[in-house]
């Protein structure tokens, strides 16, 4: 899967020998074979990619709507355990399925050229798509956007641009809603806390808000 959203906190995954005995033997077994038949396959290994994300992506996003956490714990924090992804990385593949697959209701060749794009190039979509800042002619130019950097300034161009550099303030949020902010490698220090227990979605809305807007990131 591209690193969509590779995150520090991800596991890594261990091979077994059998596994890895019978990708390199077939990996050798291809690459010895005629050009042409070569390149099929490399094609169809990225195909196989580029279709992993999204089939992952689709799946998390439905376990998610009818999860029992009093059952099989909380969310985010069971798929971690289970596949080694951070809960930040599996959040992101859930909220991009929802925010930029799902709500906007695209049309079947949209929705196909959309996720053609790559997933890290997608997460940069997902903001301004959730607060309804994308019109036709913006989910034309993502439609026709050739790769992540393009994506990415269609969102500069729609947001505004949001710079980090070495020494630029960057926000945290716990899962408690505790806000902790620094500058550089400094240590983080205490802002405030926002109410993330309410269920009021007026509530709900302007925390994201707050911390899409802000740049906030959530340990």
């Amino acid at each position: 899967m591209e690193e969509l959203t590779a995150h520090p906190h991800d596991s890594i995954i261990r091979l077994e020998q059998a596994d890895l005995d019978q990708i390199l033997e077939t990996a050798e077994r291809i690459a010895a074979q005629d050009i042409p038949t070569v390149l099929n396959y490399l094609d169809s290994l990225n195909r196989v990619g580029q279709t992993t994300w999204f089939a992952m992506a689709h799946i998390m996003y439905l376990l998610s709507m009818r999860w029992d956490a009093d059952k099989y714990g909380e969310f985010y924090e069971t798929m971690a355990i289970k596949y080694g992804k951070s809960a930040e990385t599996t959040r992101r593949m859930v909220e991009i399925w929802r925010w930029v697959i799902v709500e906007p209701k695209h049309s079947k060749k949209r929705l196909a050229m959309i996720l053609s794009k790559p997933p890290s190039g997608l997460w940069y979509v997902k903001s301004a798509s959730k607060e309804g800042q994308l019109g036709e002619e913006e989910w034309k130019r993502i439609e026709r956007a050739p790769n992540k950097q393009e994506l990415r300034q269609i969102m500069l161009d729609v947001r505004g641009e949001y710079r980090r550099g070495k020494d630029a303030l960057k926000i945290m949020i716990e899962e408690d809603g505790i806000l902790k902010a620094r500058k550089g490698n400094k240590a983080y220090a205490y802002v405030g806390r926002l109410n993330v227990e309410m269920e009021d979605p007026v509530v709900v809305e302007a925390i994201e808000r707050i911390i899409n807007s802000s740049g906030v990131f959530r340990r």
